[in-house]
């Protein structure tokens, strides 16, 4: 997030030319801040730096559950506290006197959003959670990551990361375990009461938050979050890693040609190698898919019998609530 905030840069200075000026500061170099307990979870940046060394915007870059509650397990919905919330912290380590114009712009939320994390846990079993990043790794052939095996990301082209959104799927116990070495009484219960649980995070990037004018704190005022995460989230067909093999009767549904290309996809033809046209392609498996329920688009083919079905794991009504313990703790800051 990057807002208006007049002060002393703080940090290494970077230059740049103009044209007209010669060699100019214009913002300094990451500069990390640590709060309490936790190291390393703040990165600050000044930017438009005037010639007498003053910065006129401060861009900060963390994750608000981390800095303020210690996790980011649970968090809440309201970008707009949370911006002001990060802002009173960091400027407040940073001895910073905040010009009251500065902090009118901060309330109202003029604040640029490059980046935000939408996300839910969802209850399944720890053996369930493992098997499904397994399913969705091997559902994409491509534009994917899978940085370590209880974790997969999808939303990559040949060029690198998407600038519109990503999806990450993982087993946060497993995450948690690595950084947590010495866990407190509320970190065992947390992990405890996620153990058996499968996490989901949605990734809007710039490009993506300026496709959907989102890209001010003030914009998200009375958006609904929990539609606007499934809606990316559906854009990756998890659901469809892990589908039941069609039967005879299923497939007395489909036209000759459609069932054709069923039953060669099904035993290893991808539909785009079927077809020379990929609006074709694309049309047969929307077809089946309406039909059937089946996604023939994907990479992974079906079980006769799956005992997993993912379209009961990833729904809003089976998300992990927030456990009524850890309201009114350190450990669970609500919006104000």
């Amino acid at each position: 997030m990057t807002g208006p905030l007049t002060h002393k840069a703080r940090g290494t200075l970077n230059y740049a030319y103009d044209e007209v000026k010669g060699v100019v500061p214009s913002h300094t170099f990451p500069k990390k801040l640590k709060a309490g307990r936790t190291k390393d979870v703040v990165t600050i940046h000044s930017r438009d730096i005037d010639s007498s060394g003053n910065a006129h915007k401060l861009e900060i870059q963390c994750c608000p559950p981390i800095l303020l509650q210690r996790h980011n397990i649970f968090g809440h919905s309201s970008v707009l506290d949370y911006v002001n919330a990060i802002f009173d912290v960091v400027v407040k380590m940073l001895g910073i006197e905040v010009a009251e114009r500065d902090l009118k712009e901060w309330r109202k939320g003029a604040v640029w959003i490059t980046v935000i994390h939408l996300t839910c846990n969802f209850r399944c079993s720890e053996h369930d959670a493992l098997l499904i990043i397994d399913a969705i790794d091997q559902d994409n052939r491509c534009g994917k990551h899978r940085d370590y095996l209880t974790c997969v990301s999808l939303g990559f082209t040949p060029e690198g990361r998407s600038q519109h959104h990503g999806l990450t799927v993982y087993y946060k116990p497993a995450q948690l375990e690595k950084v947590w070495k010495k866990a407190g009484t509320y970190q065992d219960k947390l992990l405890e009461y996620i153990v058996n649980s499968i996490r989901a995070e949605v990734k809007l990037f710039v490009m993506g938050l300026a496709a959907r004018e989102l890209q001010y704190a003030m914009d998200w005022e009375g958006v609904d979050i929990a539609a606007l995460y499934f809606e990316i989230f559906d854009k990756y067909n998890v659901k469809y890693a892990i589908q039941r093999q069609l039967t005879d009767h299923d497939m007395k549904v489909l036209t000759t040609a459609e069932a054709n290309a069923y039953l060669l996809w099904l035993n290893g033809r991808a539909m785009s190698d079927q077809f020379e046209s990929r609006s074709t392609a694309h049309k047969y498996i929307k077809s089946i898919l309406n039909k059937t329920g089946v996604n023939t688009g994907g990479n992974r083919r079906p079980d006769p019998l799956p005992e997993i079905h993912l379209a009961d794991i990833f729904r809003a009504d089976n998300a992990l609530p927030i456990p009524d313990w850890l309201f009114d703790t350190p450990y669970y800051v609500a919006p104000k």
